[in-house]
C-alpha cells in the first residue's frame, strides 16, 4: 500500500509581515479601540460596559476571520519550500 504524499509546504523569502498578518493585526487594534470608545463615550451605565474578556474575544475572532479572508499579495513572495 502506497503512503500518502505530503502536501507541499510554503515559506516566505523575507522576514517582512505578509498582508494577511498586517491586516489581522490592524483589525485587532481597531477592535480594541472601538470597544474602548464604546465603553467610554457610548455606554452610559457603568455597570453595563463591555468587559476586557469580551473585548479580547471580539478582537481575537475578528482578527482571525479577517486575516483568513484576506488573500496574500503578489509582493508577499510566498514560495514552495
Amino acid at each position: 500500500m502506497a503512503a500518502n504524499p505530503s502536501p507541499p509546504t510554503y515559506k516566505q523569502q523575507d522576514a517582512l509581515p505578509t498582508r494577511k498578518v498586517t491586516v489581522a493585526g490592524v483589525a485587532g487594534a481597531l477592535t480594541t479601540i472601538i470597544v474602548w470608545v464604546v465603553n467610554t463615550w457610548v455606554i452610559v451605565d457603568p455597570t453595563k460596559v463591555i468587559t476586557g474578556e469580551i473585548g479580547a474575544a471580539i478582537a481575537t475572532v475578528l482578527s482571525f476571520g479577517i486575516g483568513y479572508l484576506v488573500p496574500p499579495s503578489k509582493s508577499d513572495q510566498i514560495v514552495p519550500s
